[in-house]
């Protein structure tokens, strides 16, 4: 994590040394600018057809983004606001004016960062929900008729509400939470017994390993002074920096969710009551067997170490003093 964080750190010097002049306010924002691109994407405005995009593009109300597979494209408005529309992701510009935004995502992921100014907010919605937000760092999805507001800094209010194809809202929010730091809502549809369209519930819960991983993805993308002034080589000097924090930070998830995959595998063997020895062998890819001066051995698998060894036998888990280890050896 701390190489991560030095490295977002480094990426966001950097667009100061490429673009000094500081945060100074400029003009009333009314479009977007495409700042970081990978792999396929493209817009389709009104009257014309889709059109790749590429890094510098501007992107303004009314424009449809949609994203390929491993592909992922981010688009900053003025100096206080990045979203990062994900892979397969459909993503429509709503409204831009200097003091709102709103978004709407019909099918797909975006994430954003916003910096906090008063009266200054953002809005995204999908066909069953409406995240608030005022500065913050958070996601946004809608697949398969479920959507998930998660927060990884700040406070999103999460409502549960119909929007049409075109993002309006159809009703009255039904339900909303305040979903803070940590934290990720979901709503969901609940069947009607007789009605076609049923009520929506949203509920608060932990955010999981994924989620707090892919988050950090636009912790490391850099709100940048006056985009439109870069080149394309400050840009793809940028966007060479942030793929490398996100292949750091995707290896970081690997290592976490198998670890979370292991955790779960003890747990099972813990609560299996028949368990075997090929059981153990399988869920720690090892046998330990530990001798003891009193003469006694004991096989099985060591849980943890300390002064007091933990083993997971098939009969019980034992507790061994380290003391009374004379040996111990791996049988494969």
């Amino acid at each position: 994590m701390c190489n991560i964080h030095n490295r977002a750190l480094s990426i966001i010097a950097l667009s100061f040394l490429l673009f000094p002049g500081g945060c100074a306010r400029k003009a009333g924002m009314d479009h977007g600018v495409i700042t970081f691109k990978v792999g396929q994407a493209s817009v389709q405005r009104a009257g014309s057809g889709p059109a790749e995009l590429a890094p510098g593009d501007r992107v303004a109300a009314g424009d449809i983004l949609t994203t390929g597979a491993r592909s992922a494209v981010a688009i900053q408005f003025s100096e206080r606001c990045v979203i990062r529309v994900d892979e397969n992701t459909t993503f429509r510009v709503v409204k831009i004016e200097d003091k709102e935004l709103k978004m709407f995502i019909p099918d797909g992921s975006v994430m954003g960062k916003l910096i906090r100014r008063e009266k200054a907010g953002l809005e995204i919605t999908t066909p069953t929900s409406l995240a608030a937000v005022r500065g913050t760092e958070f996601s946004v999805t809608y697949k398969d008729g479920r959507s998930k507001v998660a927060v990884s800094e700040g406070n999103v209010r999460a409502a549960a509400a119909r929007h049409d194809d075109a993002g309006n809202m159809l009703a009255a929010a039904e339900k909303e939470v305040s979903v803070g730091a940590g934290k990720a809502a979901e709503v969901t549809e609940q069947p009607k017994k007789g009605e076609a369209q049923g009520s929506l519930d949203v509920e608060l819960r932990e955010m999981t390993a994924q989620e707090r991983n892919d988050l950090r993805k636009i912790n490391a993308m850099p709100i940048i002074e006056e985009p439109e002034k870069k080149s394309r080589e400050e840009l793809e000097q940028i966007r060479k920096s942030v793929l490398e924090i996100e292949n750091e930070i995707d290896g970081s998830l690997n290592r976490e969710m198998r670890a979370e995959m292991g955790r779960d595998q003890v747990q099972a063997l813990l609560m299996k009551k028949d368990r075997t020895m090929d059981d153990i062998r399988k869920t720690f890819n090892r046998i330990d067997e530990i001798s003891l001066y009193s003469g006694k051995v004991i096989r099985g698998a060591i849980m943890s170490r300390g002064d007091n060894f933990k083993v997971i036998t098939p009969e019980r888990v034992i507790t061994v003093p380290k003391k009374d280890i004379m040996n111990m050896q791996v049988i494969k």
